[in-house]
């Protein structure tokens, strides 16, 4: 199926501000006056740098804006995110960072980037279980070409590498073992104030999981000795003065402070049994002990003695309203970097970055300043855009829903969720009520797991009560399955279908909540377990709808369970209900795609408005990697009972219906996937359902917002032709905009 790979016209992308969300890992500060630099990584969207003439945050790899997109490779949930970015202290303009599986380096301050020679490895997890330890990368304070990095392998591949030559060349240190056991890590810390072996810092710290902490005192090349009694799990170390410091854990738990000197051995610090991530000031003074919660001790006398705990937090939004007003009292640290000649400490935390200007150490309680402007890293789960209102539902991990009107796309939310008292609730699904767009149902991992809005995304309350197979938040005890989250769909107000995570079979209420029932399959009640109804939460799945201009019409796709057993065969295929959802019955006894297990994870069910009875469906991610399976969109024009290729795109993530473009009178088709080898989005505005094998795609755009993350979720305006939303994998939402448009509004 060969198509055309034309260019749509003129498009923008444009960024849907939303705010933070994900979990910032990790921060480095370096450079005094006006060479000073900060950088800060995230588990999701890549690494930025502080623009301070802008002030904001600005990703530091754009592709095709400063660094060649052949060089990346797209983002997948292991190597999404940035592994670690380092900085020169002594040419602060060169900077180092890992991210998608490879090493880049910059000379310029990140205006250009060179991919570096170490090779490719699909297992520098920013999103792992260790992602809050620190360093796991550093550059020599002495030589700005001189590096190390730690290899989480436990294999032949992992260890310490080093370049000599600001990457151009890696060799492994054959005296530094790989980590013990998997994503657990490793860590590097340089003593600047050790002095120098030629152009070398001569005192260097390795730590691998299970091993210890290695030292050496001729430099990252040398001979490195295991010193006697270290921990063997650590979240961070730092070194100043002769002294070493350790904190935390790999998991990112608090453990005691402990410091190490040559002569004194290890000493477990007294009152500060807590400790995370350590700060330390130029000139080994200051020293801050932050735990796990992002509250601190301070030593003013160089870790001789350290003040009380401070007593707790307070949070102030600057640009960002949510970030005040959303439970976030147990600010979740992932690092702290002190900036001593400003006096201000920066943290880097689960919803983003803050400062404390001129942190107290008296006990008093600190105020930190939300910090976040430019980065974006929720994870997209869902959008949807009304047909009529066009207002913009953005469903994510981590704070479950965000409702914005379509004119607000820059301005960012003053709450999110459905509710501010509920810390990572993560959302599943969203639908709107036929004929009433204002009715709204979300279903989460919290707050009752299934809410309701009557106000269009205004106020949220959650049902009265779940089914039995759900498990739910107090004062509504699960009693039958552990599910939540999932999908919903509703068809008139009222009357919703919910089918949760954990493969537990789907329910029906037609009193909003008040009463369920578990669904009937041609009479049949399936078991609860055994059956491959929806996975878990992190698969951004829709094989549940309802049909708006047939009120209480529901659709489902059911793909079966790995052993096409009878009860596999008994409920696979396509699925119809017509009295609100309480009876299914069978339009497909097939599947639709053609590999099972494809069709198990990230599907997508879709429905065009106002072309009831037509059905598209996609497989979704089908292999995680660069290339293209041939897996491709289909079409039916009869319930789902046949299905037909869609021609020319090819393992679309996901696709969306628009505005029909002037001169035609079906919706035009959105897709996020591969077009004649190229992977970005695209659009079809001429479609034809009598013969959907012809359909002709343009190419609207690659990299939004230079980002080499996948789109993974898509939702179209159906009043503005050439408006579409496109959430990724881990960066946020943008809207992709075509220049036509823009001149028209």
């Amino acid at each position: 199926m060969n198509a055309e790979n034309r260019q749509a016209g003129t498009w923008r992308y444009e960024r849907v501000a939303i705010g933070g969300g994900g979990y910032v890992t990790g921060m480095r500060i370096a450079g005094r006056g006006s060479e000073k630099i900060r950088v800060c990584r995230t588990d999701t969207a890549g690494g930025f740098i502080w623009a301070s003439e802008e002030n904001r945050w600005q990703p530091l790899l754009q592709a095709g804006i400063n660094i060649d997109p052949e060089l990346m490779r797209y983002h997948y949930p292991r190597g999404a995110g940035c592994y670690d970015v380092a900085v020169a202290p002594s040419r602060t303009d060169c900077i180092y960072v890992c991210q998608g599986g490879f090493v880049y380096a910059s000379g310029d301050r990140a205006r250009t980037w060179r991919r570096t020679a170490l090779p490719y490895y699909d297992g520098y997890g920013a999103n792992s279980s260790s992602r809050m330890t620190n360093e796991r990368m550093a550059v020599d304070p002495a030589n700005h070409l001189v590096l190390g990095i730690g290899n989480p392998d436990t294999g032949a591949r992992g260890g310490l590498h080093i370049s000599f030559d600001g990457g151009d060349s890696w060799a492994a240190h054959p005296q530094i073992p790989a980590p013990s056991a998997p994503d657990c890590g490793m860590a590097i810390a340089f003593d600047p104030d050790s002095g120098s072996n030629g152009e070398r810092t001569r005192l260097v710290y390795i730590w691998s999981y299970g091993h210890g902490i290695f030292r050496s005192i001729s430099g990252i090349q040398g001979h490195f000795d295991l010193i006697e009694g270290s921990p063997a799990d650590i979240g961070h170390m730092a070194a100043r003065g002769g002294i070493l410091w350790t904190g935390g854990t790999s998991r990112g738990d608090g453990a005691p402070l402990r410091r190490w000197t040559e002569r004194g051995g290890w000493i477990s610090v007294p009152g500060v049994p807590d400790a995370k991530h350590i700060a330390i000031s130029a000139d080994g003074e200051r020293i801050v002990s932050m735990i796990a919660s992002s509250a601190y001790r301070l030593s003013l006398d160089g870790g001789a003695t350290f003040g009380p705990l401070t007593p707790r937090i307070r949070r102030k939004a600057v640009h960002i309203g949510w970030h005040e007003t959303t439970n976030e009292n147990y600010m979740s640290n992932g690092a702290c970097v002190w900036d001593t000649e400003a006096d201000i400490l920066y943290i880097a935390e689960g919803i983003g970055c803050w400062k404390c200007i001129s942190p107290p150490h008296d006990g008093s309680v600190p105020v930190y300043l939300e910090d976040s402007v430019g980065i974006e890293n929720l994870v997209s789960m869902q959008i949807m855009v009304p047909p009529q209102n066009s207002r913009i539902h953005y469903v994510t991990q981590d704070r479950n829903v965000a409702t914005r009107d379509w004119w607000q796309f820059r301005q960012y939310p003053a709450n999110i969720g459905v509710s501010n008292a509920v810390p990572l609730d993560h959302g599943g699904g969203i639908d709107h009520a036929a004929g009433n767009e204002d009715y709204l149902a979300v279903v989460g991992s919290k707050n009752g797991c299934c809410n309701i809005s009557r106000d269009g995304g205004k106020n949220w309350a959650p049902v009265a009560t779940v089914p039995r197979n759900v498990r739910a938040t107090a004062p509504q005890p699960a009693t039958e399955g552990t599910g939540f989250g999932g999908n919903i769909a509703v068809g008139p107000p009222g009357n919703l279908v919910w089918l949760p995570t954990g493969n537990n079979k789907p329910s029906v209420t037609l009193d909003d909540g008040a009463s369920w029932a578990y669904c009937l399959f041609e009479g049949a009640e399936p078991d609860n377990s055994g059956m491959r109804w929806h996975n878990q939460y992190s698969y951004q799945r829709i094989q549940l709808l309802a049909d708006k201009e047939r009120p209480g019409t529901f659709f489902l796709y059911h793909v079966g369970n790995e052993r096409h057993d009878d009860a596999s065969r008994r409920f696979r295929g396509i699925w119809k209900s017509g009295d609100g959802g309480r009876n299914f019955q069978r339009m497909r006894k097939d599947l639709i795609g053609p590999i099972f297990g494809t069709d198990a994870f990230n599907c997508k069910l879709k429905m065009p408005p106002g072309r009831s009875p037509h059905l598209f469906f996609c497989v979704g991610d089908v292999d995680a990697n660069d290339s293209d399976s041939d897996i491709g969109l289909f079409f039916s024009a009869d319930e789902g009972s046949s299905w037909v290729r869609v021609g020319g795109v090819r393992e679309p993530l996901d696709f969306a219906f628009g505005k029909a473009a002037p001169g035609s009178d079906y919706p035009t088709l959105y897709a996020w996937g591969g077009l004649a080898g190229v992977r970005g989005l695209h659009r079809c505005i001429e479609f034809d359902p009598r013969r959907p094998g012809a359909a002709k795609w343009e190419t609207i755009g690659r990299y939004p917002g230079g980002s080499m993350d996948n789109g993974t979720v898509l939702a179209a305006d159906m009043q503005e032709v050439g408006l579409v939303y496109l959430g990724l994998g881990g960066s946020g939402l943008f809207r992709a905009v075509s220049e036509a448009s823009l001149r028209a509004g």
